[in-house]
């Protein structure tokens, strides 16, 4: 066998150990079988769907500061508002 044959034949070997690892992790770790199309598409499903609550999250925490920030500016005036008419009356 020639140098060039047993290199092709290392790589081939290391990228079919690294294929087969990467199926195993993913099986381990997210209980799908890579090969199954379905599973694949359930979790690009259920993966968008957490993008779209974290997106949505978001947007609800900047609302909530806005409402905050109102809340207190309203309040700031109104307190302004106060201490100007009780000052009008002395």
């Amino acid at each position: 066998m020639k140098a060039e044959d047993q290199q092709q034949e290392y790589e081939r070997i290391a990228y079919e150990a690294a294929t087969q690892a990467i199926r195993e992790s993913f099986k381990m770790i997210f209980g799908i079988d890579v090969n199954d199309r379905q599973d694949v598409a359930d979790l690009r499903d259920d993966l968008m769907r957490m993008r779209r609550m974290r997106r949505l999250g978001d947007r609800i925490g900047i609302a909530a500061l806005i409402a905050m920030t109102t809340m207190v500016a309203s309040g700031a005036v109104s307190f302004l508002w106060g201490a100007i008419k009780s000052a009008a009356r002395q």
